[in-house]
């Protein structure tokens, strides 16, 4: 779209717009924040299951959301498969291959995701720990932002399509940088933990 300042400036713009809406269609801001990174050779499920039961635990006794990201990177011909699930008493149980263990608050587990949830062995999944009444708490994958529906996507292309035809690079540069922005936003609740000291 050129090299001008118009362009550079119009594409900034457009970051900007896709960082307000995902600011405004975001979660809840969380009053703690977290990390797991397993041993990729050797993951501990007891170092998984610790953080897992301190994040139920700051929601619980607290009352304020968390967000915990677990990142298990594995290689794919040997990994132990790591699920969570419930157990018939509904406690949530964290399952290394066939070795259940089970959480430390029983019942106190309210799944907002799919049963068995399988841990990733190649990305990060991030999870949202929101209080509830009784001493329990919503768990669910955490999403940094509202993906962009195909409409949205559909209307940024024919914005960029007219950009072309009608020779326009303040509107082409501005329509990238929100698509851009927007694409990394969804995509960030996926990415591993960026951590200089690991």
């Amino acid at each position: 779209s050129g090299a001008r300042a118009v362009p550079f400036l119009a594409a900034a713009a457009g970051a900007a717009a896709a960082l307000w809406r995902h600011r405004l269609s975001g979660p809840v801001a969380p009053d703690a924040e977290a990390a797991v990174l397993l041993d990729p050779a050797r993951p501990d499920p007891a170092l998984l299951r610790d953080a897992l039961d301190r994040a139920l635990a700051h929601a619980c006794e607290r009352r304020r959301p968390v967000r915990l990201r677990l990142t298990a990177l594995r290689r794919q011909h040997d990994r132990p498969a790591l699920t969570l699930d419930l157990s018939r008493e509904g406690h949530a149980v964290l399952l290394c291959g066939t070795r259940p263990c089970r959480l430390s608050r029983p019942g106190a587990w309210i799944p907002d995701h799919p049963l068995p949830l399988s841990l990733p062995h190649d990305r990060s999944l991030t999870l949202l720990f929101c209080p509830a009444s009784g001493g329990r708490a919503h768990v669910s994958p955490d999403r940094c932002a509202a993906p962009l529906r195909p409409r949205h996507w559909l209307a940024l292309a024919a914005v960029v399509a007219l950009a072309c035809a009608l020779d326009l690079p303040a509107a082409l540069a501005a329509a990238l940088g929100f698509a851009c922005q927007a694409r990394l936003a969804e995509q960030q609740a996926q990415r591993a933990q960026q951590d200089p000291g690991v």
